[in-house]
């Protein structure tokens, strides 16, 4: 018998006590969102892509805990974190990089 993959792991700086974890896998790339902070304040974003580990892309500071979030991608790349709060959406564009530069 073959013996079992080797899990990997990371750690991910200033998501401890999480409130939601959202990961959208493609091809090329994969994102993490994470709600987090004491009040649910905070939104950080990783990226990463197969042959690389995932690391923090940008980091957002709320004035409120949204119900959930959403990612929105195009292709292969992120293009809008939308923010579902009880009355209403909010959309955040995350930072982008030059398209010469690669994860």
């Amino acid at each position: 018998p073959l013996p079992p993959p080797k899990l990997d792991y990371a750690k991910l700086p200033g998501t401890k006590g999480s409130i939601i974890i959202k990961v959208v896998e493609r091809p090329k790339k994969s994102f993490l969102a994470i709600l987090c902070g004491d009040n649910g304040e905070k939104v950080k974003l990783f990226a990463g892509t197969y042959r690389t580990a995932s690391g923090l892309s940008c980091t957002f500071i709320l004035l409120d805990s949204p119900c959930s979030l959403e990612l929105q991608l195009q292709g292969d790349d992120l293009v809008e974190v939308f923010l579902v709060f009880s009355q209403n959406v909010f959309g955040l564009e995350p930072v982008t990089k030059p398209s010469n530069m690669q994860l």
